[in-house]
């Protein structure tokens, strides 16, 4: 009996470390008097009748963040509806802040990222209904491949996710 009760303590114990260690972890809740500065309508952003944050040869972002939402500060969370044109690219790029949930609304696309550390290159086709995900700061594309205009929506694990494109990166290179 002495024993189970040694084994019981222990594994209070433990328990106790591992409910310490998720508290420590988690996330603070958003203060109630940080959201009173906001009024009602700081709550709602016209995603479809905002200008475009992305205007590229082959489409069209409308992005809705902390920048354009200042209510969505803390809360951890962003999004993007994407226009690509028939067979458009959104060209290589990373996320700095963010993991990319990708969720297809019309149209076909193929996405791909690539591993870090020499890892493999995940590559998928997706058709409206479906999602993917692409991990934080991981290179990843994505590439209407049918002959009409695509949708997609992307949520972020950040109010302000970041992007940069590998692209531009490569054309600062070359001018400097």
């Amino acid at each position: 009996i002495t024993n189970r009760i040694k084994m019981l303590n222990k594994m209070n114990i433990l328990i106790f470390i591992i409910m310490i260690s998720n508290i420590l972890k988690a996330k603070s809740l958003p203060h109630l008097e940080e959201r009173m500065k906001y009024n009602n309508t700081d709550f709602v952003f016209d995603l479809a009748g905002s200008k475009p944050t992305t205007n590229g040869l082959a489409g069209t972002g409308r992005s809705v963040n902390v920048e354009s939402l200042p209510s969505l500060a803390g809360e951890g969370v962003a999004m993007v509806i994407f226009h690509i044109d028939p067979c458009g690219i959104n060209l290589p790029h990373v996320h700095p802040r963010a993991t990319e949930l990708f969720f297809v609304v019309e149209g076909t696309f193929k996405t791909s990222f690539i591993e870090e550390n020499t890892g493999r290159t995940i590559v998928n086709v997706l058709k409206p209904g479906q999602a993917t995900f692409f991990p934080h700061g991981l290179i990843h594309e994505e590439q209407n491949i049918g002959c009409e205009p695509a949708t997609f929506i992307s949520a972020f694990s950040s109010d302000d996710p970041g992007a940069v494109s590998y692209t531009h990166l490569r054309a600062h290179e070359t001018l400097m």
